[in-house]
């Protein structure tokens, strides 16, 4: 009589078997990197495991699954709508996006996402060469944390509302990485621990908004530094930037402040006001309020050096 096979299967009364984690088999070599507490490449494979155990279980209900897919499409779509709010509220921006600006937008994030997971994917395969050896212990963690850096420096460029420079965003997207790498050590350490439970395609699903929340969590983090180094936050008062050795702080030098200033003045002792602009002309009464403010925000060269704005202001009122 043959022998009847341990591996699991369906049974001919049609009791459903259930599918537990993915287990390594004792076979397979193990890279050196994955014998560390904190291994992207580690990481990296669970998340795919996840997808893969998430496309395997779709298939065992149809309704299911449309169900959990339409779940993730709408989890991950409120997710980037309050990346959009918080980057511009984190930058205090009051632009309205067109819809075309929020599919670009959308692009850059989820690109920026999908090249992120692509370099600690990338991570892992350097890491995985044998002559490697235990440096990936340590080389591991800082390879993915750059890596993931590079890959969403396009994101903190593109998705802000306001004109920013690479040197600006470039702190936000280190300290993104770091935290990206460490949620990814975390995300692997509770895939770990639960490697015995059937999730299901429910719990895959949840699973997987869960990690892409905490993910944006991080991504705003970033945000948040690079709008504080910059300047471009009122909530927060200027970070007193020593000068360069031998260099002068920055002042109301900008070649804008002076003309600002003289129009001022000429607005406040004038009888009625002419603007021009090309070859058209408008004449107005003098404004019963006219201020020019001159902004200076003193940053690093690193950051972009320092950075003046101008604003001027003329109201009128008709209750005079």
């Amino acid at each position: 009589m043959a022998r009847r096979s341990s591996a699991p299967s369906s049974s001919r009364s049609g009791r459903r078997t259930s599918r537990s984690w993915p287990a390594a088999s004792p076979t397979t070599p193990s890279s050196p990197c994955c014998h560390s507490s904190f291994s992207p490449c580690s990481s990296a494979r669970s998340i795919a495991d996840v997808l893969l155990l998430a496309a395997t279980n779709a298939t065992e209900s149809a309704g299911l699954s449309i169900l959990s897919i339409a779940a993730l499409v709408w989890g991950t779509l409120r997710i980037f709508r309050g990346l959009d709010q918080a980057f511009s509220d984190i930058y205090e921006s009051e632009a309205t996006n067109s819809f075309l600006d929020q599919i670009g937008d959308a692009v850059a994030v989820f690109g920026a996402i999908g090249l992120a997971l692509f370099a600690v994917t990338l991570a892992e395969t350097f890491l995985e060469v044998p002559s490697v050896g235990t440096a990936g212990v340590v080389v591991g963690p800082i390879l993915s944390a750059v890596a993931i850096a590079v890959a969403l420096l396009p994101m903190y460029y593109v998705f802000p509302d306001e004109d920013v420079t690479l040197r600006e965003v470039l702190p936000g997207s280190l300290v993104a990485g770091v935290g990206w790498t460490l949620l990814s050590v975390g995300f692997q350490l509770y895939a770990a621990s639960t490697s015995n439970t059937d999730y299901g395609i429910v719990g895959v699903i949840i699973l997987l908004i869960t990690w892409l929340y905490f993910g944006g969590l991080v991504l705003l983090l970033g945000a948040a530094v690079n709008a504080v180094l910059a300047g471009r936050s009122a909530d927060v008062g200027d970070i007193a930037w020593e000068a360069a050795p031998g260099g002068d702080p920055a002042g109301n030098d900008a070649p804008f402040v002076a003309p600002l200033e003289d129009l001022q003045g000429a607005v406040d002792d004038a009888t009625e006001v002419r603007i021009e602009s090309g070859d058209t002309t408008v004449e107005v009464p003098p404004p019963h309020e006219a201020s020019v403010t001159v902004t200076t925000v003193e940053r690093p060269a690193i950051l972009g050096g320092s950075r003046e704005s101008g604003t001027v202001v003329l109201r009128w009122d008709s209750r005079e």
